[in-house]
């Protein structure tokens, strides 16, 4: 009886020790991952910061070709009035 509770107690830290193994081994499987994904989100952070920057000058653009198109009609309509 006891012979066979050792081989039992034996044969389940054998399967323990390969269970942490394999544990160990996913571990590391999704640590690379995560790497990886981290690798990737840093380089998307950064294009998502250079796309708003870019909207942000659009935006400034567009004002300021306003402001020329108004300064034209204004200067245009000078023109008008000094030829008449």
């Amino acid at each position: 009886m006891e012979l066979l509770s050792r081989t039992s107690l034996e044969t389940q830290k054998l399967d323990l020790m390969a269970e942490g193994s394999n544990l160990k081994i996913k571990l590391s499987a999704l640590e690379k991952d995560r790497l990886e994904y981290e690798e990737r989100y840093k380089d998307t952070e950064g294009l998502f910061q250079e796309v708003n920057d870019l909207r942000v000058k659009v935006v400034e653009m567009e004002s300021e070709k306003i402001q020329f198109e108004k300064k034209l009609k204004s200067t245009k309509d000078e023109l008008v009035q000094l030829k008449e």
